[in-house]
């Protein structure tokens, strides 16, 4: 067999229907992208706080999910600072309230 006969050699091509973008993310790039350590982010997923799946001893996230995760953060934050500032009126109004 010639070198140029070589199946491994030859170019294959993809239709452009077939090529699929990756929908998952490695742990690196999650902490990459939320500024947080590659450990909190496997820790996360451990605890299904992120859902992932495994490929081997690997988690793997997908971006829908991770999208979900922000938007989830996001609402609980804004939650806690209405609570938060919810707290500090009250504790005000009961101050102005109270006898000196």
């Amino acid at each position: 067999m010639a070198a140029h006969d070589d199946p491994v050699d030859q170019e294959v091509i993809v239709p452009r229907e077939l090529v699929v973008f990756p929908s998952y993310l490695s742990t690196e790039q999650v902490a990459g992208i939320l500024n947080v350590s590659v450990q909190a982010v496997q820790r996360w997923c451990n605890i299904g706080e992120i859902p992932a799946s495994r490929f081997g001893r690997l988690f793997r996230v997908k971006v829908s999910d991770l999208q979900e995760f922000i938007r989830e953060g996001e609402r609980k934050g804004q939650q806690y600072a209405e609570d938060y500032n919810a707290g500090l009126a009250a504790r005000k109004q009961q101050a102005q309230e109270s006898p000196a």
